[in-house]
C-alpha cells in the first residue's frame, strides 16, 4: 500500500482591523505552510518464518511564521522506515525487527536552532497466552541516538478477561530528545528563545491500570496512570524578553486518572467521561 499527500495553507490571524496590542501598533500572526508527504506499507509470508513487514514514510514541511515584525522561514523533515518478521508457535507470538527515524529543522532566521537527529533502533516482542483468560506480553527496544547515545526503552503488561470484565496492566520506560518545539514556543516563535546548549534527554517510568465492564448496552471503564520523568524540560525566563529552555532537577511526577461511562440502544450512544 502506498500514499502520497500534499497540502499547502495559508493562515492569518492577530489584531483585528483597527484594532491593537497594549503598546498601539497591529500584530500580525500569520502561518504559510506546505506539506508534502509518502508512505509505504507492504507485507509477504515467508514460509517457515513467518510474516515479514515493511513501513516508510517520509515528510518535508515548509514553514512562513509571522510574529508580528518577525518572520521565520524553517523547514522541518523526517524519515521512518522499519522491517520487522512475526510468527506464532502455540500460544506465543512474536516480533522482532529494526527501524530507523530521522528527525531534522533547519531555519534560515534562526540557523542556532537547527538540528538533526539520525536514530537506528532494534526491537523485539512476545506475547504469551497463559491461560484462556490472561495474556502476557513484554517487550524491549533499543535506540542509538547520535546525540543523546544508547537508550534501551522495555515494556511488561498483562490482560486478563474474565467474563464481562477486562484488566489490563502495564509498565513501561522510555525517551524523548529534546527540541524548542514546546508549546509556548508554537505560539510565540524562536525569536525570544535562547539556544537549547547543553540539554539531556527527558527519561520517564509509566504505568498505567485498565478495568473494563461490559454488560447489555452498558459499558464502563476506570483508568489509572503515572509517570516519573527524569530532565523534564521546561521555559524559564531569564529577561523580560528571553526565555531559556532547562531540563528539571529531580523527578517530576504525573498521575492521572480518567472514567468512562458508554450507553448503546437502537443506534443511539450516550457517552460520559471525566
Amino acid at each position: 500500500y502506498l500514499t502520497v499527500g500534499a497540502m499547502t495553507e495559508e493562515r492569518t490571524g492577530g489584531t483585528l482591523p483597527g484594532r491593537t496590542v497594549p503598546d498601539g501598533t497591529a500584530f500580525v500572526q500569520a502561518q504559510d505552510t506546505d506539506r508534502f508527504d509518502a508512505g509505504l506499507v507492504a507485507r509477504t509470508p515467508l514460509e517457515g518464518l513467518g510474516t515479514l513487514a515493511l513501513r516508510a514514510s517520509a515528510m518535508r514541511q515548509d514553514h512562513l511564521h509571522r510574529f508580528g515584525a518577525v518572520v521565520e522561514d524553517d523547514r522541518h523533515n523526517s524519515l521512518f522506515a522499519e522491517a520487522s518478521l512475526a510468527g506464532e508457535s502455540g500460544a506465543t507470538a512474536w516480533v522482532a525487527g529494526a527501524a530507523f527515524q530521522s528527525d531534522g529543522f533547519r531555519s534560515e532566521t534562526f540557523p542556532a536552532f537547527d538540528y538533526t537527529y539520525d536514530v537506528p533502533g532494534l526491537f523485539a516482542q512476545i506475547e504469551q497466552q497463559a491461560s484462556p483468560d490472561l495474556t502476557l506480553a513484554a517487550s524491549g527496544r533499543v535506540d542509538f541516538h547520535d546525540t543523546f547515545g544508547t537508550q534501551f526503552s522495555p515494556r511488561l503488561s498483562a490482560l486478563y478477561r474474565p467474563g464481562r470484565w477486562t484488566i489490563r496492566a502495564s509498565f513501561g520506560q522510555g525517551f524523548f530528545a529534546p527540541t524548542p518545539f514546546v508549546d509556548e514556543i508554537d505560539a510565540a516563535g524562536l525569536s525570544r528563545l535562547e539556544p537549547l546548549g547543553e540539554l539531556e534527554a527527558e527519561t520517564a517510568s509509566t504505568a498505567s491500570l485498565d478495568i473494563g465492564y461490559a454488560k447489555g448496552p452498558w459499558e464502563a471503564n476506570l483508568t489509572l496512570f503515572g509517570s516519573n520523568i527524569d530532565n523534564a524540560t521546561r521555559l524559564d525566563a531569564i529577561a523580560p524578553d528571553r526565555l531559556q529552555l532547562v531540563n528539571i532537577e529531580g523527578i517530576t511526577r504525573l498521575r492521572g486518572t480518567e472514567v468512562l461511562l458508554r450507553w448503546r440502544q437502537d443506534g443511539f450512544t450516550v457517552t460520559g467521561s471525566y
